[in-house]
């Protein structure tokens, strides 16, 4: 058999298999990736088929129609396609082996991008190629297949070229022809079945997408077409529609009329005339409305059925009433309302805005929102209107003017409404005066509260420093005392011993101011009338203020007496009139000191600096006002703040302590002040219902040694070796314990202990506790309970408990033995 035999017999059988190929209907998948992944999968398998009838030049060296075929692919399919039928061929094709096997490899990927190269052209000039082009197009892929052949050498190159050359050319660009136009006609019936789908799903989509419902019949009535909403507003079961006639969905429709007799004579009267059209109202029992539309329907100039479509209009018909009732509300609500455009003209108001503004609705419609609020000029709105577009709701206050020109503030609910081409604010408005003025109450209320609980945790860390402070100069201050009383009256040390002890005197005063600040100082608490220690101090504060002040008394009679401790109220006084001395400075000026009684409820207390146990009810008050220079607000916010001060030679702890003593003594302060016109500091305190107390002195003598022994208490080794000091030289005999449960140890091992001085605050177990414990133990026990906090805040703690003594840190061997002296403890001569 001849070369031209052999290859027309391999075109046979490719042709007989494209053939076979187009007897499948891959293309109707719809997934796009299971289709193409199909078609390259047989196109793969179609060249194996051919690749196992080839024509054999030698052993290993075989010719077949896989190029044609993987060159159409690439022209009709495309690259997912043309990729997996060149994977599935060229990989059956390097199993075959032999001497042409990777030559063969490669003409399957030549040709295959010859293909996709053709396809490309093909999408750039013409969508369907001709048989001239497929032709053409056959010629281009067997000469590149043919140039493939110079991958071999010389000698079997040309062998293969003469034998092979001219058939191919001859017969391969025909046969690629004819699979082209095979494949040509599977395309174009395949782009004629998806235009008739696009038509078809159009037209339904057009039937289904108008929002009126859509009948149509032909000549006897019989239903042709019907889309879903004429089904919803007939509420037409589906056998009606398959009816060979009309009449029982006539009679259905009928059936929901309010007056069916009328409905079906109508309809008669159209079908006696085909070529009638009219539009009439349809009223039916349910109270719905339907607008009917009726026209023949033509093909050319012939009637073949009738068209019927229906619109329920019961929304449209209804609108009228809706929008008086709707315009009712808006005019009778509370709340002012606005149409606004978006230039700003008002287009309606309702009765509230009128009310609220004092402008006629007349008025109003002439006038825009620049007119009525001064904050939004035209730059402004057009800001507020872009935001509004683009969020469709916003809520901000504003203020308003009315028509007597007084301004108040407004929260606007702005909405954007689009109707048509035109853009609206549809806008609530609501008077917020009270509203505001409630906030800024709270505001004000919240800021007194913070600082009440600054000015608490200040005092609480200065009660905390002052307590370790006064631990520290207990050691210094006794050791100081013990010192002096055993040193020589000559020696040269003595000056410096009493530098130690004025030193620490005056740290153990400041550490007193702090302890004043935190509200635990140390309080003699008696009923006092204010009046007589303002009497008692004049001669002082006239002494203590400027040669260009005055000092005025205006002391009102009676006074109900204040539960209070003399030396911290002359100490707040003191400190107030010397301030507003200075406040004065070089100028001349007037300091007014007035006393008097207050009824103060929770209105009045609401702006004071005070404690939150602070309640309602009678107050004694003490008002120091000056003409001085006033403060800022800035000063006044800070001026009980600890180590806040003005002066440059200040410690800031003056006012810190005022505060303390008034929250020690459960009062207030209020303090009122203006830069450049004075203060005026107001003082609070209690009134008691006890009368006044005469303080008697009594005089301790601070002669005499003692005798037994005694349980020294405390955490702070210093405070253990000075105090064991001090009552040595007292005589007495001394045990010591470094906390609550040692001490407790140290007592039960021991019965000739007379006493215990104890410290308050130890850890593992404080002196509270260990003075429980003690009394337990003996219910007799005599406790000195010692510790760097106020005697007031410490006794309360055991008042009614049988504590027997205290004393304050830091001191000094006399404040000790006076202390002692106070237990009746046998003594002994010195």
């Amino acid at each position: 058999m001849d070369t031209f035999t052999v290859f027309l017999n391999n075109a046979a059988l490719m042709l007989i298999l494209c053939v076979v190929y187009d007897t499948f209907s891959i293309h109707k998948i719809s997934n796009k990736q299971l289709r193409e992944g199909l078609i390259g999968a047989l196109v793969g398998f179609i060249c194996i088929a051919v690749m196992l009838n080839p024509w054999s030049l030698e052993k290993g060296l075989y010719f077949d129609t896989r190029w044609v075929l993987l060159s159409l692919c690439g022209l009709f399919f495309g690259t997912i396609p043309t990729a997996i039928a060149v994977a599935i061929s060229g990989a059956f094709r390097l199993y075959q082996g032999g001497a042409g096997g990777i030559v063969g490899t490669v003409v399957i990927l030549v040709t295959a991008l010859v293909g996709l190269g053709g396809r490309r052209f093909k999408g750039k000039f013409t969508k369907v190629p001709n048989w001239i082009q497929l032709y053409l197009f056959g010629i281009v892929v067997q000469l590149a297949m043919l140039s493939c052949m110079f991958l071999f050498p010389a000698p079997m190159r040309n062998a293969i070229l003469a034998k092979i050359a001219l058939p191919i050319l001859l017969i391969y660009p025909v046969l690629t022809t004819i699979i082209g136009l095979i494949l040509k006609k599977q395309e174009d019936r395949r782009e004629a079945d998806l235009k008739l789908l696009y038509s078809t799903a159009l037209a339904t989509a057009a039937l289904e997408s108008t929002p009126d419902g859509i009948l149509i019949v032909n000549r006897q009535g019989m239903v042709t077409r019907w889309n879903q909403r004429f089904v919803e507003l007939w509420r037409v079961p589906q056998h009606l529609l398959e009816m060979p006639d009309n009449k029982l969905l006539l009679a259905h429709a009928a059936s929901q009329m309010a007056n069916p007799d009328e409905f079906t004579a109508h309809v008669a009267e159209l079908y006696k005339h085909p070529d009638a059209s009219c539009t009439e109202t349809l009223y039916l029992a349910d109270g719905r409305i339907f607008e009917r539309y009726t026209q023949p329907q033509k093909v050319g100039n012939e009637i073949v059925g009738r068209f019927w479509s229906f619109h329920d209009i019961t929304e449209q018909r209804t609108a009228a009433e809706s929008l008086q009732m709707m315009r009712f509300c808006v005019d009778h609500a509370g709340d002012s309302m606005f149409w606004i455009n978006s230039a700003g003209r008002i287009l309606y108001v309702n009765d509230a805005t009128c009310e609220g503004l004092g402008f006629s609705r007349e008025e109003l419609l002439r006038m825009s929102i620049f007119d009525l609020d001064p904050e939004y000029q035209l730059g402004v709105w057009s800001l507020h209107f872009e935001e509004l577009r683009t969020r469709g709701n916003i809520i901000l206050e504003t203020r308003h003017r009315t028509k007597d020109g007084r301004i108040f503030p407004v929260e606007v609910n702005a909405n954007y409404v689009h109707f048509g081409n035109h853009e609206f604010n549809f806008a609530y408005t609501r008077d917020i005066s009270e509203r505001k003025r409630a906030m800024e109450e709270r505001l004000k209320l919240e800021q007194q509260l913070l600082h009440a609980q600054k000015l608490e945790s200040l005092g609480v860390l200065a009660g905390g420093i002052a307590h370790d402070f006064n631990n520290i100069l207990t050691s210094i201050i006794g050791n100081a005392d013990l010192a002096l009383m055993r040193i020589n009256p000559e020696s040269p040390a003595i000056d410096n011993l009493h530098s130690i002890e004025k030193a620490s005197a005056r740290a153990a005063d400041l550490a007193k101011q702090m302890l004043a600040y935190s509200g635990k100082g140390k309080f003699v608490i008696s009923n006092h009338d204010i009046n007589d220690l303002l009497e008692e101090m004049l001669h002082i504060l006239q002494v203590s203020i400027s040669k260009k002040a005055v000092l005025h008394l205006n002391l009102n009679r009676p006074l109900p007496p204040v539960e209070a401790d003399a030396t911290q109220t002359r100490q707040v006084i003191m400190n107030l009139v010397i301030n507003a001395s200075e406040a004065i400075g070089e100028d001349n000026g007037v300091i007014a000191v007035t006393t008097g009684c207050l009824d103060c409820d929770s209105g009045y207390l609401k702006d004071a600096l005070l404690d939150e146990q602070v309640k309602e009810g009678q107050y004694v008050f003490i008002e120091i006002a000056d003409t001085g220079c006033g403060m800022s607000k800035d000063t006044l916010a800070k001026l009980f703040d600890p180590f806040f001060t003005t002066k440059f030679t200040g410690r800031g702890l003056g006012m810190a302590a005022v505060l303390g003593i008034i929250r020690g003594h459960k009062g207030a302060v209020k303090v009122y002040s203006e830069l450049g016109k004075g203060s005026t500091f107001k003082i609070l305190l209690p009134a008691s219902d006890k009368a006044v107390e005469l303080v008697k002195h009594v005089a301790k003598s601070d002669h005499g040694s003692f005798k037994g022994t005694v349980l020294l208490v405390d955490d702070e080794e210093t405070v253990r070796d000075i105090g064991t000091k001090m009552l040595q030289e007292m005589g007495f005999n001394v045990l010591t314990a470094n906390d609550g449960r040692e001490a407790i140890e140290a007592y039960r091992s021991r019965h000739d202990i007379s006493f215990v001085i104890l410290d308050l605050t130890m850890p593992f177990m404080d002196g509270e506790q260990c003075f429980r414990e003690l009394r337990a133990l003996n219910p007799n026990v005599k406790v000195i309970m010692s510790s760097g906090f106020g005697e007031l805040e410490v006794t309360q703690k055991f008042i009614g408990k049988g504590l027997a003594g205290f004393i304050q840190k830091p001191y000094k061997l006399t404040a000790l033995r006076e202390s002692i002296h106070g237990l009746n403890i046998d003594a002994k001569e010195a």
